[in-house]
């Protein structure tokens, strides 16, 4: 992915000494070439051999004695669908298809989503309604739905409960109050499936409202703590914990954290020393720990790091690499391997990425550009081969994707406008 290669198919990955990323100032280090191909094929390569080879050996009389399979229409509505993936612009639906939603120039929300990895979208966008102010996003529900949130024109949180591709275009928006929100929400699901969403208002304080168990919603509830300036950040810890992340109106980092997974409540906030300039990106690395990527104001980097696994302790902001100057928040998502990847926009509106290749010692590689011209880097998920896609909107408005490919040499397949539409940026103040 991104590295730099030589004539013996070694990588060039810079050193480093504990959790301090690598800078390009560092002494180059030859390291083999990480596998960042899927792995799926070969996990099911491996379960095919073991399970012919158990069935080989387990003598006829102890089959009789396995559980019976469980028949597929018993009702299991009881057992809620946990998903520990925040909600974004970018996100799969039950058939494991993505769904991109996004905002038009008459203020309704559009959908449209890939067929297949190498195939782009399935068909022409779909106006779901509504009048949005911000970004549109979805997340999964208890029921395994993908639903959606914006905040309108008039300031109120507006929910659709369902809006995967299989639903077609008869989805309706609810009223989830509000008058005075703005910008883009953040939605999660909290460890018993429920989904809790929360956003801010023109004054710059947060409001958060929970799904109860009868389908119903709790009133909008304004938390403590100072003022924010940009649009806040859900995500679950290894304890399916909910911490709620925001930027602080002194530049500082504002977070909420549940006493107990499931409580409803969240703690006094505290705020992390040192000014950035974004809300952050929040990834959940292989060692659990939560990790937060925001901009600094001249444009750089920095990460912010968990002391360890659920902590809710922090390293303090570190500038992440020799790389930039960015524009607006930096994206983070996993691959198919569970390596971590951070994603940001320069300012001449190239994608540049960086992913960790030593997780012992948390290395990562160099910046390395995706090129591209996009006003806007939307998102970016895994597909169901557990390849990342990359989506932005183009100098030309048009939704354009870039995707992994096999090849490791070329490891990404190049920008293509092939989803199509007419797009305004996403964000607003």
């Amino acid at each position: 992915m991104a590295a730099i290669w030589n004539k013996r198919g070694v990588v060039l990955l810079p050193q480093s000494e504990g959790w301090e990323p690598t800078t390009g100032a560092d002494e180059p280090a030859l390291m083999p070439a990480p596998d960042r191909r899927p792995r799926k094929d070969r996990r099911f390569m491996l379960a095919a051999g073991l399970g012919g080879i158990g069935l080989i050996i387990t003598p006829p009389a102890l089959l009789g004695l396995l559980p019976a399979a469980r028949p597929a229409d018993e009702n299991t509505a009881a057992d809620p669908y946990l998903s520990r993936e925040p909600g974004g612009p970018v996100h799969s639906d039950e058939q494991n298809r993505l769904v991109v939603l996004t905002r038009g120039h008459d203020h309704a929300v559009y959908r449209n989503h890939q067929q297949s990895t190498r195939d782009g979208a399935a068909g022409d966008w779909l106006s779901l309604g509504g009048s949005t102010v911000g970004q549109p996003i979805s997340v999964t529900d208890g029921n395994h739905r993908l639903a959606a949130f914006m905040i309108d024109e008039s300031g109120t949180l507006r929910y659709a409960e369902q809006i995967a591709p299989s639903a077609g275009a008869g989805t309706g928006w609810r009223s989830l109050s509000g008058d005075e929100l703005i910008g883009t929400p953040t939605a999660s699901q909290d460890s018993r499936g429920l989904l809790v969403v929360a956003a801010r208002d023109r004054a710059g304080s947060l409001w958060e409202t929970r799904q109860d168990g009868a389908g119903g919603w709790s009133d909008l509830r304004r938390l403590d703590g100072a003022a924010v300036r940009d649009d806040p950040v859900l995500r679950l810890n290894r304890h399916d914990e909910l911490a709620l992340f925001a930027l602080g109106a002194d530049g500082r980092m504002r977070v909420h954290t549940e006493p107990a997974a499931g409580s409803g409540r969240w703690r006094r906030p505290i705020d992390l020393p040192e000014a950035v300039e974004t809300s952050p990106a929040v990834l959940i690395d292989q060692q659990k720990r939560r990790r937060l990527y925001s901009l600094h104001a001249d444009g750089s980097m920095r990460e912010n790091v968990e002391t360890g696994a659920a902590s809710g302790e922090w390293r303090g902001w570190r500038e992440f690499g020799l790389g930039g100057p960015f524009e607006s928040r930096p994206v983070t998502v996993s691959d198919g391997n569970g390596i971590p990847v951070v994603l940001a926009r320069r300012t001449d509106g190239s994608v540049w990425e960086r992913f960790q290749h030593n997780r012992r010692e948390d290395r990562w590689s160099l910046w390395k550009s995706l090129d591209g011209e996009l006003t806007e880097l939307v998102g970016a998920a895994q597909d169901a081969n557990g390849i990342v896609v990359v989506f932005g909107i183009g100098q030309n408005g048009r939704m354009t994707r870039n995707y992994q490919v096999k090849d490791q040499v070329r490891p990404w397949a190049d920008w293509h406008p092939d989803f199509g539409g007419e797009f305004p940026p996403q964000h607003t103040s």
